[in-house]
């Protein structure tokens, strides 16, 4: 049913898993989750499910395996750059990286239970929030 404490969330979670197993190499195509739902579907045909309601569960129904290690890669060195970063960062600018840290965790948990990068603004203050995590100052470059 579409009720429950995850608001339905778990009906469309078990509906993708099908997706999954059977597109599981390079999946179905990204931005085509609403597409293959029109198959799959089979719960609340009312109304259809047009994305996972969780960013990660979607990114392997679409781009199946490869892209989900992939981006699993780039997130464990955007990770590792981050650590390294603010541990190397002696100003007070390093109030700002964590700050955009903890920004980018929340993005990180909201995607278990959302699909809220689908929204180009909030894809973009991702990127921004990750940026600021990793930005290294070159005092060559700072003005006099």
């Amino acid at each position: 049913t579409l009720d429950g404490p995850l608001g339905g969330r778990a009906a469309i979670w078990r509906e993708t898993v099908p997706i999954v197993k059977d597109f599981w190499v390079t999946g179905t195509g990204l931005g085509t989750y609403g597409q293959a739902m029109l198959e799959y579907q089979r719960t609340g045909t009312d109304r259809l499910f047009n994305h996972a309601h969780n960013e990660y569960l979607q990114l392997v129904a679409e781009g199946g395996v490869l892209l989900a290690v992939l981006a699993a890669l780039a997130a464990l060195c955007w990770i590792a750059l981050a650590r390294r970063r603010i541990a190397a960062d002696r100003s007070e600018l390093v109030w700002v990286r964590l700050g955009a840290a903890a920004g980018v965790c929340g993005f990180a948990l909201q995607s278990v239970f959302e699909a809220a990068l689908r929204m180009p603004a909030n894809a973009l203050l991702l990127a921004l929030l990750a940026a600021l995590v990793v930005h290294e100052r070159h005092p060559d470059r700072e003005p006099s």
